[in-house]
């Protein structure tokens, strides 16, 4: 019923809008004129199909041959699409909702994430071939392989963008964005570069190998940037924004290019096409809006998703189709040649001021004149094999299109494959002629002439301002070009170097090539390198391609002489009758041997086995290590959370506090209410007069400017706010009032509001105060404090931990151990503390830190650690 209400539709708009005399008609091969309703083709928008059958859509993504499609959807599943037929090709189950999905390079694999973890599937079998995990947070945003497949680049919710070797399925670096999420993520064209953004309203641009911020490009202050995009030749960066613009970027001056003001709705998905002419962008209310990317101009807007948001959309390798996915539940296919181009007609050359009317009716007849290519697929029905024509209907008119009875029952066997292609040439305002019209076998490229044909050139407005001939029967004439560089330009290949093979293709005939592409065959070491194969799409006559195939060499290859061939190939079989050879000699690197010493692992990075004839099994221990805060506003503690982990290691191993007996607190799992509970609940009721009680801390503290009272951060804590945070007084008073013997603290953390390991509310200046004495509440504690109140407690970057907790570390594992009775005593462990902490901040950091012990010279023979 539905499908016969639009045919309906389609049949009674046709009649009110043709001209005069003009109706649906029935068309053979070479009868009358088909016409188009304008409307029909603008309101569509070029709109070729709509996949449905799932639920929200929240990414797309094109294979790199552009035969499949996949979307990642809410209901927790990845769908591969036959972008030919529109069927679904299967679906896959992931572990949660596919925030977002891509193809390698290579389209073997596709990359999928959600939740806290990425996965990789097989496309083939549509088999998970591995789970990369690493993100802390419960979402991973965006992902992005590198242009040579090897890397793969995920943003989450955790701050951070981390680079994985997809072969190996491990983590190469982490970037930390902080203080903001990343919600997007993109490699240059080149690989070198990678750009993230989020809601800072910042985009950051990386360098992939040292994994260093080259620049920070701010346009969006108090809101965020959902989605970018590089240019096809990487110089410029496009980002789609929560305050409803998409802006363009210069990528090598850092600087803003031109803003897009998109209208009323936030943009959620941003995209070059390839040849980098067009930019697209979706968001909310439902559209999609095409841009001039080199004046910024409007293009069109594309009306097809409910008033319910665009979430991603995605090019076709060729550039001849768009995909946008939606809230609405379905992916829109849209037609670029059509979607671009037709919406010229939509407003007819008004009369310039000073262009008279003879000029303006000759410009106005050139706009009529004008064609568009046209290209779409059609409802086709049954065979007649008497007459030996298939039944088609074009926009209500319905053709008879001759086909051979031999060949008839394979078309028929793919029918959903079978498409229009011809042009459109302008009427009036509200039709459209469909002229030299062909049925197009999408599996055998085979042609099936319908309806009128004519020789004449035309003048076609598409994408590329390239005109196309008329005759499809014309035969193009093909040749080329092949030259191969090497980075030294001396003609041998050498491991490490980077080698370029450039292959310009021309087309000297009157026809169409038709699906063009470079094939190389021979040395499999410089092909693996650079690839065997580039499609180019097709040629139009006079028109001529490039296309480069690129990689560096790897170090070690054999000697000898690489051989390879060059062979151009066209779709229907019209090849350049010609193929190039080459012989270039390789060698392997001279290797050089160098050595440098970027950090030192101390042996505080591998935990201590346990000593088991040492036990404590009425002690106990809160471990707290915080370094990531609810609110954006604190700067992270780059290492308090691994700082505490480690401590909580070695206490248990070479402390002998057994494990049930240590809580350990970290990030959001060490709120105020947290902190309350296990300082002033759980060890009140655990502890009796013969235990030992341990506390350490690593994360932020704060001053109190009008008291000097000190406190600690907590997750959900802010310096401006006294009832968010925890004070050190309190902690020290219900430690005191425990039942249990010997409690030591162990702060790595400072109280001057001056940095580092310390905040202070806004508008207040670092201040100078002393760490409450723990005496003057009782006398049971000592403190092992990492500086005095005026100085800060460093972060020790080439360890990878706080500077006091690395030798707080080195000094429990034997390095304090003074008098070599293999048992570690707090005096000797504050000795070691304060003799090294204060060297190496002098030494390497360039300030002062002095760790303090409070009260000084008592316990001083309390065993903390016992050695092997």
């Amino acid at each position: 019923m539905k499908t016969l209400r639009i045919k309906t539709i389609i049949i009674l708009f046709l009649a009110l809008i043709l001209p005069s005399g003009i109706s649906a008609v029935d068309i053979t091969n070479d009868s009358a004129d088909i016409y188009v309703p304008l409307k029909t083709i603008l309101n569509r928008g070029g709109k070729i199909k709509t996949l449905d059958g799932h639920s929200i859509v929240i990414s797309v993504s094109f294979s790199p041959d552009g035969k499949m499609l996949a979307s990642g959807n809410y209901d927790k599943t990845i769908i591969l699409w036959d972008t030919a037929t529109g069927e679904k090709i299967r679906t896959l189950k992931s572990d949660g909702i596919a925030i977002f999905v891509s193809f390698s390079p290579d389209g073997k694999t596709l990359a999928s994430c959600g939740d806290k973890i990425i996965l990789i599937w097989d496309v083939a079998t549509g088999q998970k071939i591995k789970t990369l995990t690493g993100h802390s947070d419960s979402s991973v945003n965006s992902l992005s392989f590198s242009p040579d497949g090897k890397m793969l680049a995920s943003g989450s919710l955790d701050k951070t963008v981390i680079l994985w070797d997809i072969s190996k399925g491990k983590k190469i670096k982490t970037l930390i964005s902080g203080p903001y999420s990343v919600y997007s993520v993109s490699f240059s064209p080149d690989g070198k570069t990678l750009a993230s953004g989020g809601p800072g309203g910042t985009v950051v641009l990386w360098d992939v190998a040292t994994g260093q911020k080259i620049k920070m490009l701010s346009g969006y202050p108090g809101s965020s940037v959902n989605s970018i995009s590089f240019s096809p030749d990487g110089k410029i960066l496009a980002s789609g924004g929560l305050d409803k613009t998409v802006m363009l970027w210069d990528i090598s001056k850092g600087k803003k290019i031109k803003t897009l003001n998109s209208g009323p709705y936030s943009v959620y998905s941003v995209s070059f096409s390839p040849d980098g002419n067009t930019l697209a962008s979706g968001g909310l209310g439902g559209t999609v809006v095409l841009w001039d990317a080199a004046t910024g101009e409007k293009i069109t807007t594309l009306n097809g998703h409910s008033d319910r948001s665009v979430n991603s959309i995605s090019f076709s390798p060729d550039g001849k189709i768009l995909a946008s996915g939606g809230e609405d539940n379905t992916i829109i296919l849209w037609n670029m040649e059509i979607a671009g181009t037709v919406s010229l007609w939509q407003d007819p050359p008004q009369k310039g001021e000073f262009e008279t009317n003879d000029e303006h009716k000759q410009r106005l007849q050139n706009f009529r004149g004008k064609m568009v290519r046209f290209r779409t697929n059609i409802p086709f029905g049954t065979y007649n094999a008497d007459k030996e024509f298939f039944k088609a209907e074009i926009f209500g008119n319905h053709a008879f299109i001759q086909v051979p009875r031999e060949t008839a029952k394979d078309l028929a066997r793919r029918k959903k494959r079978l498409y229009i292609e011809g042009a459109l040439e302008y009427f009036n305002p509200e039709t459209a002629k469909l002229v030299n019209p062909y049925i197009i076998d999408d599996m055998t490229g085979e042609k099936f002439a319908f309806g009128k044909h004519t020789d004449k050139l035309i003048a076609a407005s598409i994408p590329d301002n390239q005109a196309f001939t008329g005759n499809l029967n014309a035969v193009p004439e093909l040749s080329y070009e092949a030259v191969i560089d090497d980075s030294d330009h001396d003609g041998i290949l050498e491991g490490g170097e980077n080698v370029a093979l450039s292959v310009k293709i021309r087309n000297t005939g009157k026809g169409t090539a038709k699906g063009t592409g470079v094939v190389l065959s021979g040395d499999s070491t410089l092909l693996n390198v650079i690839g065997r194969s580039r499609d180019l799409g097709d040629i139009l006559p006079s028109e001529e391609k490039t296309v480069e195939f690129k990689g560096v060499l790897p170090t070690e290859i054999q000697a000898g002489n690489a051989e390879f061939e060059v062979t151009v190939k066209e779709g229907k079989g019209y090849f350049p009758a010609e193929k190039k050879s080459f012989v270039m000699a390789m060698k392997p690197a001279e290797i050089r041997e160098t050595k440098q010493v970027l950090s030192e692992l101390s042996d505080v990075d591998i935990i201590p086995s346990k000593i088991n004839n040492f036990t404590r099994n009425n002690s106990y221990a809160v471990v707290i290590g915080i370094s990531r805060y609810r609110d954006e506003i604190i700067p992270g503690v780059r290492y308090a959370e691994s700082d505490a982990q480690a401590v909580a290691k070695y206490i248990e191993n070479i402390g002998g506090i057994p494990r049930q007996n240590i809580k350990v607190l970290t990030d959001d799992k060490a709120t105020r209410s947290d902190l309350e509970a296990y300082i002033e609940d759980w060890l009140p009721k655990r502890t009796g007069k013969d235990s030992e009680v341990f506390i350490y801390y690593a994360g932020h503290g704060t001053p109190d400017p009008e008291n000097s009272d000190a406190y600690l951060v907590p997750y959900d804590g802010h310096p401006d706010f006294k009832s968010k945070l925890y004070p050190l007084k309190r902690m020290y008073e219900a430690l005191n009032k425990l039942p249990s013997g010997q409690v030591v603290v162990m702060l790595d953390s400072c109280f001057s509001g001056a940095g580092d390991r310390s905040v202070t509310k806004q508008g207040a200046r670092p201040i100078s105060i002393s760490i409450e004495n723990p005496v003057s509440a009782g006398g049971k504690i000592s403190v092992l404090a990492a500086s005095t109140g005026t100085q800060i407690s460093s972060d020790y970057e080439k360890m990878k931990h706080g500077l006091f907790t690395y030798y707080l570390l080195k000094g429990m594992k034997g390095g304090a151990d003074a008098d070599n009775n293999k048992t570690v005593a707090l005096g000797e462990l504050f000795d070691y503390l304060k003799e090294n902490v204060s060297r190496t901040a002098s030494i390497e950091l360039n300030r002062d830190q002095t760790p303090v012990l409070l009260p000084q010279d008592s316990f001083v023979k309390f065993e903390i650690t016992r050695v092997r």
